[in-house]
């Protein structure tokens, strides 16, 4: 089998990000390992198929299910006949970003079809198209109509978000790249520096230009974690100001282990004057929710505990209305959770304690609670599953 048996390994282990496959003479058993792969990999970003003639059909289906990638090099692949198979792909699997397009043989057709998909689909950031000749006229019968000049695809793009990079190299394309590039840089730098204060317009902006965001991201920040907790700070701010946003999908799972930023409302309550039936009161913003959306969860627990009631899923589960996070979302995001979910202040019921565990992330269980001593947890709590990352598995009620 021509696969290199480390590119195998690999794949199995989950540690492949590049793989190149020019000039390899593959068999049918080893296409099926490949696609096998593509479908279910969230590892690999770069994907080259260049001079491998047939790949592109081949892996098709694959690539389209395939949720890693954002490099896809088909060099020397792409002719008229075959130009939608490519943009299919890229089409139903919009993480694509980079194109290498080098020496293919595209006439007036395959440009044309290139050009129209470019306008409507604004999400490429490197196109690379070296090598192939916009000067020369069709052959024969079509002598006279020249194959469309490289202008064709500056138009398509003129608007492009996103462009970076693209070649062969000419003014109008570097003047496109150029603006896009101190556009993104200027989103990013806001976003780093000042997540809470991006305007509705900025954060627009910032998911029009995602896929330039992330490439910019990545490229300065590089880690992960760091790159995921810039988009979770961006996520917040958007559901704040009322703005949607869809988080990119290949940060989705790093995002949901890391913790949401919390701010305080400036409107507090006054616990001096308070009764315990006051709580529940407003119905529509109880002040329960509204003192631990201002961040006065201690001073909440205190009350509680002087007027003698325990927290449980009822309470944790409350949500004001027009508000997309709950009591216990909240107190989460303040690293809270071990000061709430304890013997002393927890009312012990086992089903309730599992609603208000799914709440929230396994993950933030762990981080928040992971160092409370064993007797201090709640009774129907597996001690084990926080101190092993894994969500807080709810025994039967009763004592260990």
């Amino acid at each position: 089998m021509p696969l290199n048996p480390l590119t195998v390994k690999q794949m199995k282990d989950g540690t492949l990000r590049s793989l190149r496959l020019q000039g390899q003479p593959l068999d049918q058993r080893d296409w099926k390992i490949i696609g096998n792969f593509l479908r279910v990999t969230t590892s690999l970003r770069d994907l080259d198929l260049s001079f491998s003639h047939g790949s592109l059909e081949q892996l098709s289906d694959a690539i389209k299910q395939n949720r890693s990638l954002t490099k896809l090099g088909a060099s020397q692949l792409v002719q008229d006949h075959n130009i939608t198979t490519l943009l299919d792909i890229v089409k139903a699997n919009p993480g694509i970003t980079q194109l290498n397009l080098n020496n293919c043989y595209m006439q007036g057709q395959g440009v044309n079809t290139l050009a129209r998909f470019l306008k409507s689909h604004q999400t490429m950031t490197h196109l690379s198209m070296d090598g192939i000749n916009f000067e020369e006229l069709n052959p024969g019968f079509d002598r006279g109509m020249g194959i469309p000049k490289l202008s064709t695809l500056s138009k398509a793009l003129t608007d492009s978000p996103n462009l970076l990079e693209f070649s062969p190299s000419t003014p109008e394309f570097d003047s496109i790249c150029t603006a896009n590039k101190l556009a993104v840089d200027g989103l990013l730098k806001a976003a780093k520096d000042a997540p809470d204060q991006l305007t509705d317009k900025q954060v627009e902006s910032i998911k029009t230009r995602m896929p330039a965001f992330l490439h910019i991201a990545e490229t300065q920040t590089r880690k992960a974690d760091d790159i995921a907790q810039l988009l979770v700070n961006i996520e917040d701010r958007a559901a704040s100001l009322g703005v949607a946003f869809e988080f990119p999908q290949r940060y989705a799972d790093r995002a949901t282990a890391l913790p949401r930023p919390f701010t305080p409302s400036a409107d507090k309550v006054d616990f001096s004057t308070l009764k315990a039936a006051d709580l529940a009161k407003p119905e529509a913003t109880p002040r329960l929710y509204k003192a631990v959306e201002a961040g006065q969860v201690d001073e909440l627990l205190a009350f509680m505990k002087q007027e003698g009631i325990k927290m449980s899923a009822e309470i944790c589960l409350v949500k004001a209305a027009g508000k997309r996070e709950n009591v216990i979302q909240l107190i989460a995001r303040q690293g809270k959770l071990a000061a709430v979910m304890n013997v002393e202040t927890w009312t012990g019921d086992p089903r309730g304690l599992k609603q208000a565990v799914d709440a929230v992330p396994a993950r933030e269980w762990q981080r928040q609670m992971k160092d409370i001593p064993a007797d201090r947890l709640i009774t129907q709590v597996n001690a084990a599953s926080f101190k092993e990352a894994k969500r807080p598995k709810v025994q039967p009620a009763g004592p260990r």
